[in-house]
């Protein structure tokens, strides 16, 4: 099973269809088990819509959501936790400037890669204002958000 995380503004409301296709090809192309476990943390918005495409493709889609009541302000970084606690292989994230649980996961997701259990092989990074998308190797996640 390939796993992938989803992050991004919870204000994000276009279309993913391009995004998921880059990921199915990423997957491809690194030869990962065709069978495809999409992880998000149910937020409005990026989250929801990806997870929206995913049920399309026949993906499995699971949500974590936060735990509010149990954790406060807390709730949404250790949600976050979770997210790479499941050890994706890949990762997308649809971000804006202000995205700050985006920027946590992300931040999270880079650490994560120093570990010799992370799984993580490329992380898709939209950047919403610019309307541009780059692929990221662990490397290069963790310069930019470790």
């Amino acid at each position: 099973m390939t796993t992938i995380l989803v992050t991004g503004s919870r204000y994000y409301q276009g279309d993913v269809k391009e995004y998921c296709d880059a990921l199915e090809n990423m997957r491809t192309n690194l030869s990962l088990d065709p069978n495809i476990t999409l992880i998000h943390g149910g937020a409005q918005g990026a989250d929801v819509i990806t997870a929206a495409e995913g049920n399309k493709r026949g993906w499995l889609v699971e949500e974590y959501l936060p735990l509010w009541s149990k954790c406060g302000k807390a709730a949404g970084p250790v949600r976050n936790g979770v997210l790479v606690s499941k050890r994706p292989h890949l990762a997308l994230a649809l971000l804006l400037s202000d995205s700050v649980g985006t920027r946590d996961c992300l931040k999270q997701l880079a650490r994560s890669t120093k570990s010799d259990k992370s799984r993580l092989q490329h992380t898709l990074l939209v950047d919403l204002e610019n309307l541009q998308s780059r692929w990221l190797d662990p490397l290069q996640l963790l310069e930019e958000f470790g």
